[in-house]
């Protein structure tokens, strides 16, 4: 009889009520909340002129003046070029030069024959190479408004026509090698090095990775040109000048930039369907607070900010969705970190090896030992960002060994094994590969 009471019935129906008006005015409350601190957090960025999403990457395309135009002009022949060099590399001539750079053993005449006739087949190739180097831009031609997906999809289509390109230059310099001129293989190593540097407009940690990849092969390249014979004073300029434009200490704060609007938008997207979407909010906040403290650290060199990194993503965030996306990215930016320490390390000593040939080349007496202090360059350009000492400078037998102290912070006496030391030196040199 108690349990058929009207009263108690409608008590219940009554404090039901209650407890979801309670409810929905917290998720009001909750969904105001988030909702305003991302969107005061996202226009004090906007204020400073920093993207907070895809959109916001978008830049005009000038009609010239674009390297990105101009290489796609020519991508359906680089594509055709590298199945050309994929069937050369399974022929007994492409296998044995593969061998031949492995042991850095010089290529035969009919290797590079070969190699030179397969070049010629794409003659419009080097023309644009040429023409992209030259250019003051790279505006990339992609479309900003598709899903995050989607756009990196894009991205993706991007990455492998720079990665062709590399490889015809890499031939290129191949060929100028093997004809005797060291300027023209200098000139092709240097537009690699300008190419890679135009394409940092290219968004998200995954192109910053391959510009990094880039450049390291093209220093790669260089030290080929540089230990085969003697370049001229002009060219050794240009050299110079090039690899200084690339010594921005800040490079990977522009780029984590480009990424932090790519995840704003893909933490945005992932909860977009979600019921209770301040949790989206609630991660994007969290994600302008770990890019927040990270770019601080990134700004740093590395020998200033030993152990941060790791911090950044050991601190405890507002969800465990937060935690766990932050976790998810930690690989991927120590990987990063860890290629421009070592590219920056490659690209400096490259440019103290050409500094030094060039004084050897302008000394009469060749008794005379050579140190940094020597050199005609900036203090920041020889410093090692492992260790924020002055990178170490060796003469061999074979040649000069510039180099890092890597992360163990220990002059190795130049030993390259597991990357203990690492820079560049002479072809052959040991464990250098």
């Amino acid at each position: 009889m108690f349990l058929n009471s009207k009263i108690l019935w409608k008590r219940f129906g009554l404090g039901c009520l209650v407890v979801v008006a309670v409810l929905l005015v917290a998720y009001t409350i909750v969904e105001f909340w988030t909702g305003r601190r991302l969107e005061n957090r996202l226009t004090k960025l906007r204020a400073a002129g920093e993207p907070t999403s895809i959109a916001d990457l978008e830049a005009p395309v000038p009609v010239d003046d674009n390297a990105a135009m101009v290489l796609a002009d020519v991508r359906q022949q680089i594509k055709e070029f590298s199945k050309a060099q994929g069937m050369f590399d399974k022929t007994p001539q492409g296998l044995a030069y593969r061998e031949s750079e492995s042991n850095t053993v010089e290529p035969t005449v009919e290797q590079v024959n070969m190699i030179r006739g397969i070049l010629a087949m794409y003659p419009q190739v080097p023309i644009a190479i040429e023409k992209a180097a030259g250019c003051n831009y790279h505006v990339p031609l992609l479309d900003y408004s598709i899903e995050p997906q989607y756009f990196l999809d894009q991205l993706l289509h991007s990455i492998t026509l720079s990665r062709g390109v590399s490889r015809f230059c890499n031939w290129q310099i191949t060929v100028a090698l093997g004809d005797g001129d060291y300027d023209a293989a200098a000139r092709i190593g240097i537009n690699m090095l300008k190419l890679a540097r135009l394409r940092d407009a290219e968004p998200t940690i995954t192109n910053g990775l391959l510009g990094l990849a880039l450049r390291s092969a093209a220093v790669q390249d260089l030290n080929r040109v540089l230990r085969s014979g003697g370049i001229s004073p002009e060219v050794r300029t240009e050299l110079d000048n090039e690899l200084a434009r690339h010594d921005d200490p800040f490079w990977m704060v522009k780029i984590m930039k480009t990424e932090r609007a790519y995840n704003l938008d893909a933490s945005g997207d992932l909860f977009s369907q979600f019921p209770m979407t301040w949790v989206g909010k609630l991660v994007q906040v969290d994600t302008l607070d770990m890019y927040e403290e990270l770019l601080a650290v990134l700004a740093k060199p590395r020998y200033e900010s030993r152990g941060e990194l790791q911090a950044v993503f050991e601190r405890s965030y507002s969800t465990r969705v937060s935690e766990s996306l932050v976790r998810l990215f930690e690989p991927s930016l120590q990987a990063a970190q860890e290629s421009f320490d070592r590219t920056t390390v490659e690209m400096r000593c490259l440019r103290i090896l050409n500094a030094v040939q060039d004084q050897e080349q302008r000394m009469t007496d060749d008794t005379v030992s050579i140190s940094l202090e020597d050199l005609a360059l900036p203090e920041s350009a020889t410093i090692d960002p492992y260790s924020g000492d002055p990178l170490k400078l060796r003469q061999t037998g074979d040649g000069w060994v510039v180099y890092s102290v890597m992360k163990n912070r220990r002059d190795d006496a130049g030993n390259f094994e597991a990357y203990d030391d690492w820079g560049v030196a002479p072809i052959g040199y040991p464990d250098a590969d």
